[in-house]
């Protein structure tokens, strides 16, 4: 009798989810996508395709959801979706796959104690993500002082953009900021000291200097901006203060220190999905570089999630990150993830019973190198 119950209880367990790994099992949401992620992994490669290369899966880690569809509509290939074509997408694909195919640094497990996400790496991310090493790829925008992995030097002002947030764009603004100071509440409550004392203890200077740090500092300066062709947008907001850049990426590597150590210590206080979430979040809100901010900050997130054998954020269907609060932005990264993996499902499916047409399904197509 005992033993049919202990069988029964292992089957329970198996169906409720509990496959996942045991860093996981405290935060169900996340066990199960990791589960559901396995199981297409699995099914792929019996298929002899990699999940990496499948068009849904690979494109949208680069690719807005709209570009992605209207692509789709015409048979444009991904390579030809972004001027320089194809020069912008080489040189981002080779770049991610230098950060997660080969043996260098920044492929090794970050929950090893030798190893971190800090500065100097975010800037290695960003360099590898805008330049081969022979061209480079930025947009008109830029800063062509600047170049790829530069942080932004404290002279540079404005650094900010055009948005159409409508009349109550105020409160839009005061509700990502205070979004954060929500989440720095509830999480010093979860570690039990604040991180400016941390980062006193750590770097030295006052409490003051980074009393503010989880905070985006987003600055409305224009009721109105027009960039120049006659396209009018609500308003002008800047990101952080240039001369404010380096005080806030070490108050980001040492949240991001903290929260790896409490995962080593099987003791952690967010979801690892969380923790990517808000770390990508944040390092959007600081706008460090001239360019790549957005890949650069995505790549950040799935170095951080593929270290918990979690998916790669859909990061086209995620483009409203700054005006946004967290936790519509976390509930909408749980969601896009979710959908991404039942579409992938979807096509391990049709490939298994051989019902698989390129042209009618490019979403499931197999991308070349």
């Amino acid at each position: 009798m005992i033993k049919t119950t202990i069988i029964i209880l292992s089957l329970f367990f198996s169906i409720a989810g509990w496959a996942c790994d045991s860093v996981l099992r405290e935060f169900s949401r996340d066990c199960a996508i990791q589960d559901q992620l396995n199981s297409i992994r699995a099914r792929l490669l019996k298929q002899n395709i990699n999940l990496d290369d499948v068009a849904e899966y690979r494109a949208l880690r680069f690719i807005d959801r709209k570009s992605w569809e209207e692509a789709k509509v015409k048979g444009l290939a991904v390579e030809l979706i972004y001027p320089p074509a194809p020069l912008t997408w080489q040189i981002w694909d080779g770049g991610i796959r230098r950060v997660f195919n080969d043996n260098g640094a920044l492929n090794r497990n970050i929950l090893d104690k030798e190893v971190t996400i800090n500065e100097a790496i975010i800037s290695a991310l960003n360099h590898k993500l805008l330049s081969d090493g022979i061209n480079s790829v930025k947009d008109k925008k830029s800063n062509a002082q600047l170049y790829p992995g530069q942080y932004r030097t404290p002279d540079m002002l404005g650094v900010g953009f055009c948005t159409e947030v409508g009349p109550d764009y105020q409160s839009v603004v005061n509700d990502a900021i205070g979004s954060a100071a929500r989440f720095q509440q509830r999480w010093e409550a979860m570690v039990g000291f604040s991180l400016a004392s941390a980062l006193v203890k750590s770097t030295g200077g006052s409490i003051e200097k980074f009393q503010r740090s989880f905070l985006p500092d987003l600055t409305i300066v224009n009721s109105s901006c027009n960039r120049g062709n006659g396209f009018k947008r609500d308003v002008f907001i800047n990101y952080i203060e240039s001369p404010q850049v380096m005080d806030r990426m070490q108050a980001l590597s040492l949240f991001i220190k903290i929260n790896l150590e409490l995962f080593q210590r099987h003791k952690p206080v967010l979801a690892p999905i969380e923790f990517a979430a808000f770390v990508q979040k944040w390092l959007i809100f600081i706008h460090p570089f001239s360019d790549g901010n957005g890949r650069t900050s995505r790549a950040v997130q799935d170095l951080i999630l593929t270290n918990f054998n979690l998916p790669f954020a859909p990061a086209g269907d995620l483009q409203d990150d700054v005006l946004t609060s967290f936790e519509k932005y976390l509930e909408r990264t749980y969601n896009k993830m979710e959908s991404m993996l039942a579409v992938l499902s979807d096509c391990a499916t049709l490939i298994e019973r051989n019902q698989y047409q390129n042209k009618d399904l490019p979403q499931c197509r197999v991308l070349a190198h």
